[in-house]
């Protein structure tokens, strides 16, 4: 268990980056609602916590304007609506479709990847730091620091310097 593995240090950027990207648009969809008609009768919105992607043909919307409503960036079939923890897809006929997507799902999956990565990152990084022979977690005191390690003879790991302290 290397402490600098490209593919660990990659995979825990991306996970939290995409999560904190996810919860602050999880936040602003909470506070407000947004939508973006796109060319093609397309419509991309947030509101309520959730991603809403759709199309909708306006020359059958005009005909069916009192089943199917617009709903804050959503599209809604009369009064029934999913409660908005969960996805859901509505085939919306002879309208469009819509599907919904909340936003603490992707969220959840980025800290479901770049959690568990930093976790052994850290504790990779303690082990090394604490005299451990970074391939095997062999305990290395009363060896010396140059010899390899007894039980899998892999060389030592260099010594991680401390950060350096704040200016004061």
């Amino acid at each position: 268990m290397r402490p600098y593995s490209k593919l660990r240090k990659a995979t825990k950027r991306l996970g939290l980056s995409l999560a904190a990207v996810f919860l602050a648009a999880w936040v602003f969809a909470c506070i407000s609602n947004s939508a973006c008609h796109l060319d093609f009768g397309y419509v991309v919105g947030l509101s309520e916590g959730a991603a809403t992607v759709g199309y909708r043909d306006a020359w059958a919307d005009m005909h069916a304007a009192g089943f199917i409503q617009k709903f804050s960036g959503g599209i809604t079939m009369g009064s029934i609506r999913p409660p908005l923890w969960l996805p859901s897809f509505s085939w919306l006929q002879p309208v469009g479709w819509a599907l919904i997507i909340p936003l603490w799902i992707p969220a959840a999956l980025g800290l479901a990847v770049g959690v568990p990565a930093w976790v052994l990152d850290r504790r990779a990084r303690r082990a090394i730091a604490a005299g451990a022979c970074p391939k095997c977690h062999y305990d290395r005191s009363g060896i010396p620091a140059a010899a390899l390690c007894p039980e899998c003879s892999a060389a030592p790991a260099p010594a991680i310097a401390p950060p350096p302290p704040p200016p004061l």
